[in-house]
């Protein structure tokens, strides 16, 4: 077993689009360290003591941490923005859940994984 390179880099190619050059998400995978954040974020306790899971916290997070670079995002302008924090939190809703998905898949969470993903 190998740790988790931070700097190990994975493309994916948002195809739903219609733009063509098609929009490249750039991720990196998650430590265990970044996972335990997320859940200590977005689970918590309520009034009662039942256990909330707070998703859009997680997608925020998980997008924060995971997405290091993106290629083809470009303003109303058509001039390319660059991957920070608040470019982030501009993407479409439909976008967001869409990297939710490659993200579990590339961190093997929903437990498929990667090799099958690419052979689908």
């Amino acid at each position: 077993m190998k740790l988790v390179d931070i700097t190990e880099t994975f493309e994916r190619v948002y195809t739903e689009a219609i733009e063509d050059p098609k929009p490249i998400f750039i991720l990196r995978r998650l430590t265990y360290g970044e996972m335990s954040n997320i859940s200590d974020e977005t689970q918590v306790l309520d009034e009662k003591n039942r256990l909330i899971f707070r998703g859009g916290t997680s997608t925020k997070l998980k997008i924060k941490s995971s997405l290091v670079g993106w290629k083809n995002i470009v303003d109303k302008d058509g001039k390319e923005v660059p991957c920070n924090s608040d470019n982030k939190e501009k993407l479409p809703p439909s976008v967001a859940i869409w990297l939710i998905k490659e993200i579990d898949i590339l961190n093997k969470l929903n437990g498929i994984p990667e090799e099958e993903r690419k052979n689908s």
